[in-house]
């Protein structure tokens, strides 16, 4: 139910079931994620960061929560702290697609592009599934747009456009190339 009413963006809900759920099950690390994510969608980005804190205690080593811990302190721009929660990430598990793309973004807004680059390029080489190589593949073709290959970058959305015919995001991109 946790995960259906995310999806459906209820996340005031979901904040406070998992409040209560993890009161009689705060082994569970989904519902710390959950509320955490929830918080941050209402761009409450440090209660999110103060409840997988919170997590963090009982699961020091739990790729999940590090990365989300990650993602958080990036959207406050805690560059620095974001990326010690995904190098231990990375450390526990190097082929962690989630934080990889993560680490990624956070390396191309500081304009590191060689770093940029050779993390979406591990990140694509582990995907498997049609969703991250839509995600990691939105990455790439930005890092290529920023740094101005943008022949590289508008093959890449057009392979998005094979997975995702209706990522309207894409469409603008490539008319922004051709502008």
């Amino acid at each position: 139910q946790v995960l259906n009413l995310y999806s459906s963006k209820n996340y005031e809900e979901v904040i406070i079931k998992c409040k209560l759920l993890l009161k009689k099950f705060p082994e569970q690390v989904m519902f710390y994620n959950a509320a955490a994510l929830s918080y941050s969608s209402l761009k409450k980005n440090l209660d999110g960061i103060n409840i997988l804190n919170q997590a963090l205690k009982l699961h020091k080593n739990n790729i999940l929560i590090l990365n989300n811990l990650g993602l958080l302190n990036a959207y406050l721009n805690n560059n620095k702290i974001a990326r010690q929660y995904f190098d231990k990430a990375l450390s526990i598990n190097e082929n962690f697609i989630d934080a990889l793309v993560n680490k990624a973004h956070l390396e191309l807004k500081e304009n590191k592009t060689t770093e940029t680059e050779r993390l979406f390029l591990k990140a694509h080489s582990l995907s498997k599934t049609p969703q991250q190589k839509e995600v990691i593949n939105t990455g790439l073709a930005q890092l290529y747009q920023q740094i101005g290959e943008f022949k590289k970058s508008e093959n890449l959305f057009h392979e998005i456009l094979k997975l995702n015919p209706s990522n309207t995001s894409v469409h603008k991109s490539i008319s922004v190339i051709h502008t």
